[in-house]
């Protein structure tokens, strides 16, 4: 059985909706200097990564030699118009693979209505995952007498009573072009923003919960953030001190993106001097992150990457967490050996040390994604 499929079988309504299919819009771009400065960072970290070895392999190795060339081209050519006429354009293009969307999928789902309706139903599934979560839909359950159901919401309903409850819109900030969606509001809805907005939430309640901490007085991680969805969320919700990291060539996306969604945040790239006030966004690659460089923060988070890394990726990567952060939170799939990925760690509690410096607070099954886990880890191996 596919998963639209089983979808269905799970929320029988949605069989009969009408899922209306949207593509996001790109921005004319940021200024010029911008465009500049994330040319010199690129150029930096790809020089700091060969005086330091840096060695790529598995899934890294093979991101960058089937999906990363053009992007690096135009990165090494250094003309910022070029540059920009491909990231205005980013979900359609092969850069994107993986994590926002990128060409090989747009050729599937523009393949077949089938296809589309497949994708529809995957994001409304995650809509519905929201909705449940923040108590504005019950919740089903196939235990007890049968009753007369009460008219199904519409999605366009949901998204409105979500984001009334929440004050944030879920849509996907329309910057990058390509990006098809479930057509909502007069944007965009996709399982990247819906999620992104769960993540961001769940991070506020954790910090606030755990560790008696707004967003504004925090620092925040996280690894493999994809275009940067989770951090366009926080920073509206009032987070003020932000790092992300990644490999050097997703950074340059991570920017572009975020330079225009967070215009208020001072963004600060690789071998940048950081501002001395103001909300600030850190762009930096995974290898400073590995080497220490990043610092401490209250709250390290992951979703959707490290089982898929290859093994010695990930131990090191779960050597440094637990001396960098209070909190770690991870959303993932724990399958051993994901698809194409042999060496995959998959299953991260059983990888993480044993001992009273990485303790496991909660664990419980994704409400927004089905076959995934949400954990929370508290770390005290830094003291």
């Amino acid at each position: 059985m596919d998963s639209a499929a089983l979808i269905e079988q799970r929320r029988p309504w949605l069989r009969e909706s009408e899922l209306a299919s949207g593509l996001t819009r790109g921005a004319s771009g940021p200024d010029h200097g911008i465009l500049l400065r994330i040319i010199t960072a690129f150029t930096r970290s790809k020089q700091a990564e060969h005086d330091m070895g840096v060695i790529r392999g598995g899934p890294w190795q093979r991101i960058r030699s089937d999906h990363m060339g053009e992007l690096t081209a135009l990165l090494e050519a250094g003309r910022p118009e070029p540059l920009n006429d491909y990231l205005r354009e980013l979900a359609i293009r092969q850069a994107a693979h993986g994590f926002f969307q990128g060409k090989p999928t747009f050729d599937v789902i523009n393949a077949s209505p089938s296809s589309q309706r497949q994708r529809l139903l995957w994001i409304a599934d995650s809509v519905c995952g929201l909705a449940e979560w923040l108590g504005v839909m019950g919740v089903a359950c196939p235990e007890g007498r049968p009753t007369v159901p009460a008219p199904p919401p519409t999605l366009d309903e949901l998204a409105t009573r979500i984001e009334d409850r929440i004050g944030l819109p879920i849509r996907v900030p329309e910057i990058c072009g390509g990006l098809f969606g479930l057509a909502s509001g007069g944007g965009v809805v996709h399982v990247r923003s819906t999620t992104a907005v769960y993540a961001a939430l769940r991070i506020q309640r954790s910090l606030r919960d755990r560790e008696q901490r707004s967003l504004d007085q925090s620092r925040i991680c996280e690894i493999g953030p994809g275009i940067g969805l989770v951090a366009s969320v926080l920073g509206r919700l009032g987070a003020g001190d932000l790092t992300l990291v990644d490999l050097p060539e997703v950074n340059a996306m991570q920017a572009y993106f975020l330079a225009q969604a967070l215009p208020n945040h001072r963004l600060t790239l690789f071998a940048e001097p950081a501002p001395p006030t103001g909300p600030t966004l850190r762009i930096m690659p995974d290898f400073e992150c590995l080497s220490g460089a990043a610092g401490r923060f209250d709250l390290i988070f992951n979703q959707d990457s490290l089982p898929e890394f290859d093994l010695e990726t990930v131990r090191r990567y779960l050597d440094v967490i637990p001396r960098s952060t209070r909190l770690f939170l991870s959303f993932n799939q724990e399958t051993r050996v994901p698809i194409g990925t042999p060496a995959g760690a998959g299953f991260l509690p059983s990888l993480l040390p044993d001992s009273q410096q990485v303790r496991c607070l909660e664990r419980s099954p994704a409400w927004l994604r089905a076959g995934y886990v949400e954990e929370l880890f508290a770390c005290t191996a830094g003291g």
